[in-house]
């Protein structure tokens, strides 16, 4: 287990995901992300980098008051919870 090669085109730079705060923002960034802001995000590697580029549809602010840490632990368990409830269970609202 956890011997599989990165997705093609990706870091060999362990990680899924990453937390910190935004140190430059490209020019096509048009959700209101800027320099400066705490960050978390999920990425197909590379999250263990000391810098990472992400797009920023895979980008979200740190709720205020949380942690880097608890930040970087949030987006892949969301998203695993997310599809176990909904694509596996079929659990939706009534």
């Amino acid at each position: 287990a956890g011997k599989y090669p990165p997705p093609p085109g990706t870091t060999d730079v362990l990680g899924l995901e990453a937390s910190g705060e935004i140190v430059d923002v490209g020019p096509q960034c048009v959700n209101g992300l800027k320099e400066g802001d705490k960050v978390m995000a999920l990425l197909a590697g590379g999250g263990y980098a000391e810098f990472v580029a992400v797009d920023e549809r895979q980008v979200m602010r740190i709720p205020q008051g949380y942690s880097f840490k608890l930040g970087a632990a949030i987006p892949e368990t969301w998203l695993t919870a997310f599809q176990l409830l909904h694509l596996v269970a079929k659990i939706n609202e009534t």
